[in-house]
């Protein structure tokens, strides 16, 4: 179970977690121009990927399979990638 305040904030709610939306961060340390990421939330996630400043970025996006991606840059960069 998974413990969650309700709209209101007035309350909790308990809910299984097994409904809980999965979500994903993911960090690019070196600077590259290709990132690959494992991510293994079985399902095509929603992406949004920023850099070091905290700018959004975008790149072409490759879903290799239900738990994979390929994003491709027009330049090398780090940053994060923030999937669910």
């Amino acid at each position: 179970k998974l413990v969650v305040v309700n709209d209101t904030e007035d309350g909790l709610i308990f809910t299984d977690s097994s409904n809980a939306d999965k979500h994903f961060a993911y960090d690019q340390g070196i600077p590259s121009s290709i990132w690959t990421i494992n991510h293994g939330l079985g399902k095509y996630a929603s992406i949004v990927v920023t850099d070091t400043a905290g700018s959004i970025v975008m790149g072409d996006v490759q879903y290799v399979d239900l738990n994979n991606i390929t994003i491709t840059f027009n330049a090398s960069f780090s940053g994060s990638a923030y999937l669910n």
